[in-house]
């Protein structure tokens, strides 16, 4: 299936497909062993990514809004609601949202086989490492929906002003994605 060129890498896909590999990806060569230097950005490259928006619809920052955009549509907050029934019930929501998210993967690429370049051929898939994963990621979750919480009390209290027209929300859906490279650069380098 041939894939038009506007539409080549849009949310992060190859020829349409989020399980290919990149193009500058030497598939003779084990995962991992490519190098990334010919894909590396100089500032300039960059600069344009982000002026032109391509960081956001070309990457998978796009899928990540539209799952977010669909929560908030399909899962409103409930301002009415006592903050401890909002708490569970957005734990309820941000917990299932991670479980079918990384289910997805987890079942497409080891129970489905769609992942056929293995990043460590020689892995033993273990269920004790699977549900290490699980534990860990609803820890998270969980944590993602307090915050979520606090915030949210905290706005509907009047503690801390917000802006909720559309143009702050367009504005803020494509700051986050910056904020979040500039967050995982300086925390790697730092490392």
């Amino acid at each position: 299936m041939s894939v038009p060129s506007w539409v080549e890498g849009f949310a992060g896909t190859v020829q349409g497909s989020f399980f290919r590999p990149p193009a500058f990806v030497d598939v003779d060569k084990p995962a991992g062993a490519t190098s990334l230097k010919a894909v590396v950005p100089d500032m300039h490259s960059m600069l344009k990514s982000y002026i032109s928006l391509q960081y956001f619809f070309f990457s998978p920052n796009f899928v990540w809004f539209v799952i977010a955009a669909m929560v908030y549509v399909v899962f409103p907050y409930d301002t009415q609601a006592s903050l401890v029934s909002h708490l569970a019930t957005r734990a309820v929501i941000n917990t299932g949202l991670v479980w079918v998210f990384f289910g997805f993967w987890h079942a497409s690429l080891y129970g489905l086989g769609w992942g056929t370049r293995p990043f460590n051929p020689n892995r033993e898939y273990k269920f004790s490492k699977l549900g290490h994963n699980v534990f860990y990621s609803t820890l998270g979750a969980l944590q993602w929906s307090l915050w979520e919480m606090a915030f949210l009390h905290i706005y509907s209290s009047g503690r801390l002003p917000h802006d909720s027209s559309i143009s702050a929300l367009i504005v803020w859906s494509l700051l986050v994605p910056l904020i979040r490279d500039l967050h995982f650069y300086f925390a790697h380098r730092f490392m």
